[in-house]
């Protein structure tokens, strides 16, 4: 997805402005991201207090 906003924006896609292209693909990129993190976020919290020692 990354490559295809990439190429997007720099206009081999088409012409024209493409500034409000890049923010609305940036978010829709980053909503699955969000989702899966605050999903397991208290697995991750977990993991990483699980190693750590005491004192």
């Amino acid at each position: 997805m990354t490559t295809g906003v990439a190429s997007r924006v720099s206009g081999q896609l088409g012409s024209g402005n493409p500034y409000p292209v890049k923010p609305a693909a940036t978010l829709l990129m980053t909503i699955p991201v969000a989702l899966v993190f605050f999903a397991f976020q208290r697995h991750f919290v977990r993991g990483g207090t699980a190693g750590a020692t005491k004192g």
